[in-house]
């Protein structure tokens, strides 16, 4: 391998592999895959270009959409996932390639999820269809007959498990079959080997395989070396540069379009996505920001159930801080909380979430209101999109306290819902979210719409909570509700997941409250 010293997880992947690999041998030869090639090819054609289909996608960026089911860091992921349907998702949203994870014990792959991949893209014709790569940790000339045989255009050749002479004649061998590998290097010292081998199609892994570790200047880094090397990274006989990990947004994919890279290969949070079509037509910079509808998961009082939360999707979730709750959480369980949530979303510290600047005096127009709640709408999808943000819920409570709280447990935002009033918001050190009350039905109260435009104020909290209470309480019961304010209708509680779609489809929330 270059670069030697390895950890035990990766060795442990590519020992594993090879037992697999002498295994396969045993029941399927060199020659039976030769003979499976000509049989897919004499129905399917020969392997379509990687590299056509990446440049076909200019100016604007490739994406190239994975099908994983779990991985190392995340764990599972999508287990279930229909690998054809969810490709067709990919290539109707405008995917350039679809790449497959075919390791089946830490990423629960297989090639056959490969094939029905392959074979469901067939139906669009080549000329409509991504380029179809086998994601895998690959060292033996087997397994690039594998890749073919089981309809793959391309495959991945990592140089972190790879010597030289190993990866020219991977190289070579893949090109025999028609296919263009891409070649993933973390570091500059495996760019000189991949460019020393030939590659013409190379990935940066923003995530170190050593380490495990993500680091998105990664690429960026890349792209400079491949300039100083003086190698083009513009033209048709450039390199071809992708970004192959850590891609969550379309800010993510405009910093590596911006240094010069072809593409981005996106995964997890594709897997993640309801709205697939759209959100790679984001990512691609064909259109802007949509709607997003965001979820808070509340009342969470240990880390092992935050970790689930984050696993299934939550955008938010909270922690109570409220003495006389139910779910109050001390400081240290909320700080083992805040903890695991990060070592999720990979990161160490808060999300920074830059507010607007605030009018003086505060604007009360219904213009003003609605572009500073929009704005921030925008601004807490992006926060959230790639890792969960830890909310602190507080009532009536000082701000010295809020505070104080929030720095030591590392709080992302912090929820007023008590009756603090909007200014408050301005005194915290991280951005507010204000809850307004409201009856619920069955109190037989009514709701002066009119009154809750008139307590809103621009300039203060990021986002507006409407929220049923109990009458002498102050909390989220099971009422269905759903109001109009700000020419958008809120909802605070759904009961069935059929109601949530409708009211979605409906009256476009920007988020969904639930309480544990």
């Amino acid at each position: 391998m270059s670069g030697g010293g390895a950890p035990d997880l990766l060795l442990g992947i590519v020992e594993a592999r090879k037992v697999h690999v002498e295994d396969a041998k045993k029941t399927t030869s060199a020659q039976d895959l030769r003979d499976k090639i000509a049989v897919y090819e004499g129905k399917h054609g020969p392997a379509v270009s990687i590299v056509e289909k990446i440049r076909q996608s200019a100016p604007k960026i490739a994406v190239a959409a994975e099908f994983k089911r779990a991985s190392p860091s995340k764990g599972d992921i999508a287990v279930d996932a229909d690998a054809a349907e969810q490709a067709m998702l990919y290539a109707q949203g405008g995917a350039s390639v679809i790449s497959v994870l075919t390791e089946p014990a830490r990423f629960k792959g297989s090639l056959d999820d490969m094939l029905d991949v392959a074979l469901k893209v067939e139906t669009l014709g080549r000329a409509r269809r991504p380029a179809v790569l086998r994601k895998d940790f690959i060292f033996d000339t087997y397994q690039v007959l594998e890749a073919r045989a089981y309809g793959a255009d391309s495959l991945l050749l990592i140089v972190a498990i790879l010597t030289l002479p190993e990866l020219t004649a991977l190289l070579a061998a893949s090109r025999e079959l028609g296919m263009e590998p891409l070649v993933e290097v973390n570091n500059e010292h495996e760019l000189d080997v991949a460019i020393e081998a030939g590659a013409k199609l190379i990935g940066v892994n923003n995530r170190n395989l050593r380490t495990f570790k993500l680091d998105l200047n990664t690429t960026v880094d890349i792209a400079h070396a491949i300039r100083r090397r003086g190698i083009p990274l513009e033209g048709p006989e450039s390199v071809l540069l992708l970004a192959l990990s850590g891609v969550f947004t379309r800010a993510d994919a405009l910093k590596f379009e911006e240094c010069g890279a072809h593409g981005v290969l996106v995964g997890e949070m594709l897997m993640r996505c309801h709205n697939v079509k759209d959100m790679i037509q984001e990512l691609k910079g064909v259109t802007t920001y949509h709607h997003k509808t965001l979820v808070k998961t509340c009342g969470i009082t240990d880390a092992a159930t935050a970790l689930v939360a984050a696993k299934h999707g939550a955008n938010l979730i909270g922690i109570i801080f409220v003495s006389n709750s139910p779910r109050n959480v001390h400081l240290d369980t909320a700080v083992d909380i805040v903890q695991v949530v990060r070592k999720f979303g990979e990161r160490s510290s808060r999300v920074p979430i830059e507010l607007d600047e605030l009018e003086v005096p505060p604007s009360s127009s219904l213009d003003s209101i609605t572009g500073w709640f929009q704005s921030h709408a925008k601004k807490l999808s992006a926060a959230s999109a790639r890792t969960p943000l830890v909310v602190g819920v507080f009532q009536n409570q000082s701000v010295e306290y809020m505070n104080d709280v929030a720095e030591k447990v590392g709080l992302d935002l912090i929820q007023l819902h008590g009756d603090e009033g909007f200014e408050v918001c301005r005194q915290l050190i991280v951005p507010a979210i204000r809850v307004v009350h409201l009856p619920g039905f069955h109190t037989g109260g009514s709701v002066n719409v009119e009154a809750i435009k008139e307590n809103v104020q621009a300039g203060y909290a990021v986002a507006i909570l409407l929220d049923t209470a109990i009458k002498g309480q102050m909390g989220i019961n099971a009422s269905y509700i759903y109001y109009e304010v700000y020419k958008y209708k809120y909802n605070t509680y759904l009961l069935s997941i059929d109601e949530i779609n409708l009211q979605i489809y409906i009256n476009m929330p920007q988020g969904f409250i639930f309480s544990k």
